[in-house]
This record gives structure tokens, sequence and C-alpha cells, in this order.
């Protein structure tokens, strides 16, 4: 009759241990996802960031082109006005 007691008392024991072994495992679980979720953003936000920048330099090319394409306008109608002043002396 003890020894029934002590077995049900290490079979309890044990079922509990296995329960307490399953939630520190469902939660080291859903930590690591939730840890590979955050690296995962952050990954996400590093190439957003590069992106970005990338963005911005392309602005500024642009921004070149067209100041120098006004130049070149500038240049032009200058120069036609000076070929117009000259044809007409």
């Amino acid at each position: 009759m003890a020894a029934n007691l002590l077995i049900r008392e290490l079979d309890d024991d044990t079922n509990d241990a296995l329960d307490r072994m399953k939630e520190q495992y469902d939660f080291k679980a859903n930590t690591d996802a939730a840890l590979a979720m955050i690296k995962e953003y952050w990954i996400l936000k590093q190439q957003v960031w590069e992106m970005e920048n990338k963005l911005k330099v392309y602005d500024s090319l642009v921004f070149r082109f067209n100041a120098h394409r006004n130049m070149v306008k500038r240049a032009k109608e200058a120069y036609e006005s000076l070929a117009d002043d000259f044809l007409k002396v």
C-alpha cells in the first residue's frame, strides 16, 4: 500500500515536472519566435534606411541634372540671342 502511494506520488510529481517542462518549452518556443520576428523587423528596418539613403542620393542626382539642364538651356538661349544680334548687324 505504501509502495502504491509512493508510486502515485512519483507519478504525480513526474506529470507535474513534465507539465512544467512543456510550459517552459512553449515559452521558449514563443520567445524564440518573437526574437526571430524582432530580428526580421530590424533587418527590414535597416533595408528601409538603406533605401531611403539611396533615394536621397537619387534625389540629389536628379536635382543636379535639372540644374545642369537649366544651365545648358540658359546658355543655349544666350547663344541664340547673341547669334540673332550678330545676324542683325
